[in-house]
Order: C-alpha cells, then sequence, then structure tokens
C-alpha cells in the first residue's frame, strides 16, 4: 500500500534533491515504499495529478520568474479535483503569496533555504506526518470493510492507552488526557515503542491539534500525570533529541 508524491519545481536540482531525500530516506517510516512522480511544470504537474493521483504534492509556487500566479492556480485546480495533501515551497519573494495558497486550497507551506532540505528538515517531517494522515486514511476505509482483527494497546502500569480514548483507563479511576496529551501519547504508539524525534513529535502535535504550545512544557505535565515507574526519557546524540516511554509495554490484542 505505497504512497504516491508528486514534485513539481521547474528547477530540476531542487526536485532531484527531494527526491533523493524522500528515496534515500531511513528516519521516517511512513515514507518508506513510496512512488515519486516529478514535473517541471505547472501544466505536467496538473496533467499528472489527473493521470496519476498523486497522494501528497509538493508544489513550487514560483514555476518562473515573477510568476507566482500559475503556482497558485495549479494549487486550486488541484483542489477542485483532489484531496491530496500539497505542500507549497515559497521563496523569500513569494512568501506574502503564501496565505493565498492555504486560501485556495494549499495545507501547508514551507520557504525555501538551506535549511528546508535536510533529513531532519520541517519539509522531510511535514511530508512524514501527511503520508501517516493517508495511511490512516487508507486504513480506516479498509477496516470499515474489513474489520480490523487486532489493536494495539499501550500499558503504563496499572492504566492503558488505545487510540480513540482520550483517557488512561485504570483498574479503579481513570486520568483525563487534554487533546495533546493525547497525541503525544497516539504518536508513541503509532511509532511502536520506538523513540519519536522532537521535529517529527512537534509536526505531529501541530498537524493534529494545530497547537505551538512548547513541547518541554507538554511533557513536563505528562510526566506529573503518568503512574510510578512509567517515565517519559528523553535521548540526545549529537543530532538528534527524542523521546520514548520507559517502563511501558505494547501489547496486540483481538479487536472486539
Amino acid at each position: 500500500m505505497y504512497l504516491k508524491i508528486l514534485i513539481a519545481d521547474d528547477e530540476p536540482e531542487i526536485r532531484r534533491l527531494i527526491f533523493n531525500l524522500i528515496w534515500k530516506d531511513s528516519y521516517h517510516r511512513y515514507l518508506k515504499d513510496c512512488s515519486i512522480l516529478e514535473a517541471d511544470s505547472s501544466e505536467v504537474a496538473f496533467k499528472l495529478v489527473k493521470s496519476e493521483a498523486p497522494d501528497i504534492c509538493v508544489f513550487d509556487l514560483n514555476f518562473s520568474i515573477d510568476d507566482v500566479q500559475s503556482g497558485l492556480n495549479l494549487v486550486e485546480r488541484t483542489r477542485r479535483i483532489s484531496d491530496a495533501m500539497i505542500i507549497v515551497l515559497t521563496s523569500h519573494e513569494s512568501e506574502a503569496f503564501a496565505n493565498e495558497a492555504l486560501e485556495r486550497g494549499a495545507d501547508y507551506y514551507i520557504e525555501k533555504n538551506d535549511r528546508a532540505f535536510n533529513e531532519r528538515s520541517m519539509l522531510m517531517s511535514v511530508l512524514n506526518n501527511f503520508a501517516k494522515k493517508t495511511l490512516r486514511h487508507r486504513h480506516k476505509n479498509a477496516e470499515e470493510a474489513a474489520p480490523q482483527q487486532y489493536d494495539v494497546k499501550m500499558v503504563l502500569g496499572d492504566y492503558t492507552f488505545r487510540r480513540g480514548i482520550s483517557l488512561l483507563v485504570g483498574s479503579n479511576d481513570n486520568i483525563p488526557l487534554s487533546p495533546l496529551e493525547y497525541a503525544f501519547f497516539d504518536a508513541i504508539l503509532i511509532h511502536d515503542a520506538h523513540q519519536v524525534d522532537v521535529s517529527v513529535m512537534n509536526a505531529t502535535l501541530y498537524e493534529e491539534t494545530h497547537s505551538k504550545s512548547p513541547l518541554k512544557n507538554l511533557v513536563s505535565r505528562l510526566r506529573k500525570k503518568i503512574p510510578d515507574g512509567i517515565y517519559i526519557r528523553t535521548v540526545r546524540s549529537q543530532n538528534l533529541q527524542a523521546y520514548f516511554i520507559e517502563g511501558a509495554e505494547f501489547i496486540e490484542e483481538a479487536a472486539p
């Protein structure tokens, strides 16, 4: 069940850079095994939208010098016929048009700069989270057609976290979770107990709740809520800062 990602930019080096980031990526799990399409103009891009039905589109807002309108029109035309996730790339000169792109149907915009195109960049985090959202939607549709046989729960001492329930459910009492706290636990569960990078977690929380609340404050609150013997740990290395929950068990069980 692979994803199709369309990259539309008139600069071949930018297309190749994004292509290589996705193709060689070993960090963002939801971008694995995707199919990548490329277009060097808005017209070619729109033809691919119609013929290939990509799941995620990365559109340059400037397809030629002083021409933002073609990029804006591409966003609007795509949104009319597709529910694909749309990310627009803006140069410094076209950043003022980013809000118009959002009004016309884009889901996110990112400014082109040196930091935008690396493995741990916001672009890669947003792509990963859009991929996750798309795959979740597919799985949900598949479940409706054929009910899922197994669920995964996270056991935290005497409490249990399950997707779709904004509580830590205990045998004697429940601990309520805010939308932001629920999204944090859900991100941990989605990653199957593996550590979740801070940039990925921030992008996930923003996507799920549109909150820019500092992650450090959220983790501090959660550490006070979770039961004794369970710890939210921080992993740090030269190029990585991530979170995982020590003492949690991840159990697969038959779905009701």
